[in-house]
């Protein structure tokens, strides 16, 4: 089959058929070895099909390498692309390039996608990798870390070098290499030491690095969700957002952690942990009845975050409707007494029992409580059952 497609390809009379035979010509494998040469030459008449050759060389495979792994120091960007790309979809069977890509990170126009190539292929590139490291400049090892990182798990390979990086690098390297650790160590204990003293590292970006990467490995990091909840004690209301955050993105499993803060002493510790159940959603069903114990809280800010918090979490109405009426009656504060009533109305149909407290609150004196008890009338009555 592949003489009469490589002769359409040279040939073909449309643009159409020469592509069509170019993904034929892929489909047909290793048997089409042959035709590598004239499928690049296609690019130089036709550069809109970058993509039909890349996925062609790939399909072939093994025997294409070659040709494709020469294309890799050409001036003629779209056979480079295409060379790249290829590789990147031959994945681990493109190891003997890694040498190769290597080479050629340093080229900014292509170097996103060589990143890619290289993540594709995996842990058979993590030698290559961790050789260049040692011997690279700053902004080189920089831009393999960031490799490494794209990897995912299968840079786990990785960890001693990338461990030693964040503990011995400048302030870049070792938020990179913090960051990269949560992705490609998973919870490993080797991993879990190394974030710990990355959160309490007097470099902003370094400890930034490691309270939000521990939030990019979800449940995984549920062992330092401990960790995440003392940072609620920080001054520092950005690493207290960003606990909130990691420990919302690692769900269920922070629970109790987060739980039992709700009951410290200090106000901004309540607060931030009320905000991340809240950034939990439905996840945080189990925290509710705690929640709906709070309302009272001694500080408006808390309550505020308590409220809003039942509001996200949107489950166990029986509870929090209860508990959000109340709030709306009594609560010391307008501020919290008009988010009372919205996320009342967020509980619809099943807020039906604050009705009456609502109308109440509309007959009010208060513009805005009045403004806010009114839709949230209108959406237990018209709108959608709570989540």
């Amino acid at each position: 089959a592949e003489p009469p497609l490589a002769a359409l390809l040279e040939a073909g009379p449309t643009i159409p058929d020469r592509r069509n035979a170019v993904v034929n010509l892929g489909r047909l494998g290793s048997e089409a070895a042959g035709s590598v040469p004239a499928i690049l030459a296609l690019l130089d008449r036709d550069r809109d099909a970058q993509r039909i050759v890349s996925t062609a060389l790939a399909g072939i495979g093994a025997p294409a390498l070659p040709a494709v792994m020469a294309e890799l120091p050409s001036r003629n960007a779209t056979k480079k692309l295409a060379a790249i790309d290829a590789l990147r979809l031959m994945g681990p069977a493109a190891k003997d390039a890694v040498p190769a890509l290597l080479g050629i990170l340093k080229d900014s126009y292509v170097r996103e996608c060589t990143k890619g190539a290289l993540a594709a292929i995996g842990p058979a590139a993590v030698p290559a990798i961790l050789s260049a490291m040692k011997s690279g400049d700053p902004d080189s090892r920089m831009v393999l870390v960031g490799v490494l990182e794209a990897m995912r798990e299968g840079g786990a390979g990785a960890i001693p070098q990338l461990g030693e990086l964040a503990r011995q690098g400048s302030d870049q390297e070792r938020a990179a290499a913090v960051k990269t650790l949560c992705v490609v160590g998973g919870n490993a204990p080797a991993v879990m030491d190394i974030l710990a003293a990355a959160m309490k590292d007097q470099d902003f970006v370094v400890r930034n690095a490691a309270i939000e990467g521990l939030g990019a490995m979800g449940a995984k990091g549920a062992g330092m969700a401990p960790l995440l909840v003392a940072v609620f004690a920080d001054t520092d209301s950005r690493f207290r957002t960003a606990a909130a955050q990691s420990l919302a993105k690692i769900g269920a499993p922070a629970l109790p952690a987060v739980v039992k803060a709700l009951k410290d002493g200090r106000a901004d510790v309540r607060e931030s942990a009320a905000n991340a159940l809240g950034e939990m959603g439905p996840a945080a069903a189990g925290a509710v009845a705690t929640l709906a114990g709070i309302t009272r809280d001694p500080d408006e800010t808390v309550r505020y975050e308590v409220v809003q918090a039942l509001g996200q979490i949107g489950q166990e109405p029986a509870v929090a409707v209860p508990a959000l009426q109340n709030v709306l009656q009594a609560d010391s504060s307008m501020m919290v007494r008009c988010e009372a009533a919205r996320v009342l109305g967020e509980f619809g149909p099943k807020a039906a029992s604050a009705i009456p407290a609502l109308k109440k609150a509309a007959d009010g004196d208060h513009a805005g409580l009045k403004s806010a008890a009114t839709e949230a009338i209108r959406k237990i009555e018209t709108g959608p059952l709570a989540k």
